[in-house]
């Protein structure tokens, strides 16, 4: 595999091992290899190097420098009592409170994450296990 696609992909915030890329062979591009990593599951095999800081679970405050690509473990909207979460699926997405809970994996770590704003192109529909987040970068905050 040509080192200009590893590096551009670890640009793109992609952390995949020796291992990903050898199990490829020597054929392929950059969108095929995104491609092919979208589909994986980055807790499975060793496809991924570690992304996260080791201290990341335990760290009070940490700026994180990005881009990081995540997966996405689970997400529960946090807004909405569980008494009423299935109920509350029936109502425009605009009328349900949401405030999403959500476990990130760089396919070593887990990490909990709040959505504060919600953002753009992130809705019910998209918030399945498997799916693939970048993280740009930021600060992170502990509240344990």
């Amino acid at each position: 595999m040509s080192d200009a696609i590893r590096v551009q992909l670890s640009k793109e915030g992609w952390h995949l091992s020796d291992e990903f890329f050898s199990a490829r062979g020597d054929n392929g591009n950059v969108t095929e290899m995104k491609s092919i990593a979208l589909s994986c599951d980055m807790r499975k095999g060793n496809i991924c190097v570690p992304a996260l800081p080791a201290n990341v679970q335990t760290a009070t405050e940490e700026t994180l420098t990005g881009p990081i690509v995540l997966q996405l473990v689970s997400a529960t909207n946090i807004a909405i009592p569980s008494s009423k979460r299935t109920e509350m699926t029936t109502l425009s997405v605009n009328m349900v409170p949401r405030i999403m809970q959500m476990v990130l994996t760089d396919g070593h770590l887990k990490v909990n994450a709040i959505e504060v704003d919600r953002l753009a192109g992130l809705g019910h529909k998209n918030l399945i296990p498997g799916t693939k987040l970048l993280f740009k970068g930021g600060r992170m905050i502990s509240g344990t």
